[in-house]
Parts: C-alpha cells; structure tokens; sequence
C-alpha cells in the first residue's frame, strides 16, 4: 500500500476515534456542548485529514503541520468566541488544549504510517 494512503488512513481512523472520545468524554462535560451526528462527524474528519496531507506537503513534518491547523483552529472558534461572548473561558481553554493535543496525535500517528517522511 501506498504509504501517503495508509497515513492518511491511518489519521483518518485516529481522528475519528480520538476526537469522538475527547470530545464525548472531555469536552461536552466541561462545556455542556452537545454531539454532533455520525455522518459530520465522519465528512469532517475526512475533510480534515485531506487538509491535513495538503498542509503536511507544505511543512514536510506532520506533527508540526497539525499543530499548525490545531492552533488555527483553536484561534478561530475559541479565542474569537470568548471574545464574542459565544465560548466560556474554561471551555475555550479546555477546547484548545484538546485540539492542540488531539491534532498534535494525528499528525503524530500520520508522521508513523507515511515512514517520517512527511511527504
């Protein structure tokens, strides 16, 4: 198998496992959010490790790419929405952290299956 498809396999499958269970067992307590369905959960994940090779083939290191998009993200929807009002201080932390470590083990298990080779 192609190694770039069994990485983006492989973070395609570990993102989904490890966000669902990050964002069922730590997050929705700590926010009081509520879970998306499977279906997004699935197309977002896939959106995402799409972005995550394209950002990957950009940086040549997947851990530091997904840290990048971890970053980003947590930018935008929890630095911005506590700015607004939307996102409390601790959920907005809590959510950080999470997509920071959360990415930071995709892009980690990416980096195992594409031979460290990043690209």
């Amino acid at each position: 198998m192609n190694p770039r498809i069994k990485a983006q396999a492989g973070a395609l499958v570990s993102m989904i496992v490890l966000f669902y269970v990050l964002y069922r067992f730590v997050y929705v307590p700590v926010a009081g959010a509520t879970m998306p369905g499977w279906f997004a959960l699935v197309v977002t994940c896939l959106v995402a490790t799409c972005f995550l090779d394209w950002v990957n083939r950009s940086v040549g290191d997947p851990v530091r790419a997904a840290v990048i998009i971890a970053i980003s993200q947590a930018i935008i929807t929890n630095v911005y929405g506590w700015l607004r009002g939307d996102v409390e201080l601790v959920a907005g932390v809590v959510g950080s952290i999470l997509l920071i470590a959360g990415w930071g083990l995709v892009g980690f298990v990416y980096g195992k299956l594409a031979g460290d080779a990043g690209a």
